[in-house]
């Protein structure tokens, strides 16, 4: 589960929080997410200076309830927050456009530079060599809502 933590805010950075009651509260929604939610969970992270464990999830079930049962600590904030996928969906996703980039888009001139998945669980950045206005409509009109962003690869 990829966790982010620092005292200057949310920070993209492997591990677990240092501070002991985030690092519990994000074992235990690791653990409970990995168990029975993997089909909703995208990831979490932290930030340390409000001992607030931001949770990413598809919403629907009872994931958030569960989880607050589970993490009751006065001393962490739990905030839930919206994911268009779990990671392993939007990651299926990126991998099917950058192995579509060299057969479906390279026979209609588009060059798919890369992809890769937000850590915010709001879905796929897919970079191009082009400007990104030529291709942006047909990209996400083939992929969806899960595309968040087309750029151009500078």
């Amino acid at each position: 589960m990829p966790l982010a933590s620092g005292s200057a805010g949310a920070q993209p950075v492997a591990g677990f929080p240092r501070d002991p009651d985030l690092f519990q509260a994000a074992r235990a929604v690791a653990e409970l997410a990995v168990g029975r939610y993997r089909d909703q969970y995208f990831g979490a992270c932290s930030d340390e200076a409000t001992r607030t464990l931001y949770v990413m999830r598809k919403p629907g079930t009872d994931f958030d309830r569960v989880a607050r049962e589970r993490v009751f600590s006065p001393n962490v904030r739990l905030d839930f927050r919206d994911a268009v996928g779990t990671r392993a969906e939007l990651s299926a996703l990126a991998k099917r456009i950058a192995d579509e980039g060299v057969t479906y888009w390279k026979d209609r001139g588009v060059a798919i530079v890369g992809t890769r998945v937000g850590n915010d669980g709001a879905g796929v950045r897919v970079d191009v060599a082009q400007p990104a206005e030529n291709v942006r409509a047909e990209i996400t009109a083939r992929y969806g809502p899960q595309v968040v962003e087309v750029v151009r690869s500078r």
